[in-house]
């Protein structure tokens, strides 16, 4: 996928809308976009935990700001419904069941309506790389050895 596909905020210096070379990025820091719920406990403790280690992290809490439909496409062809929506939480919980239906064929309306429908946190790098959540597999993706 390349930045063209799906539109993020990209560092200083990707000209013209595409990833920058691994060279390229190593010059820069890596930013990140991190989204999610300011109350959400796991929220929290990944935003702490990429601040603490020095990562440029942009917060955005879904409730305040409103997700575009090509943010969430994005993610959404990045890591598929399944990883994407949570079937867990009170949201999906009080979604009838002809709701989660339409949810899972079309996630991508479903979320920009119910905007916590969706599994947290999201974090999206600079070179567009999307995950969903915060367990140990993320922890080491996004912090390296820190984690």
């Amino acid at each position: 996928m390349t930045a063209l596909d799906f539109p993020s905020r990209q560092p200083d210096g990707a000209a013209n809308g595409y990833i920058l070379s691994a060279s390229q990025m190593s010059e820069q820091s890596m930013s990140l976009i991190l989204y999610g719920i300011k109350t959400c406990d796991t929220v929290r403790k990944a935003r702490k935990a990429l601040e603490a280690a020095g990562k440029d992290v942009t917060f955005v809490d879904v409730r305040v700001d409103a997700l575009q439909p090509e943010t969430i496409a994005g993610w959404f062809a990045a890591v598929g419904a399944e990883r994407l929506i949570n079937t867990r939480g009170t949201t999906w919980r009080n979604l009838a069941a002809d709701e989660r239906t339409a949810a899972l064929s079309n996630p991508v309306d479903a979320i920009a309506s119910n905007p916590t429908l969706f599994k947290r946190p999201v974090i999206v790098g600079s070179d567009n790389k999307v995950t969903v959540g915060w367990t140990k597999a993320e922890q080491a993706l996004w912090l390296g050895d820190a984690a």
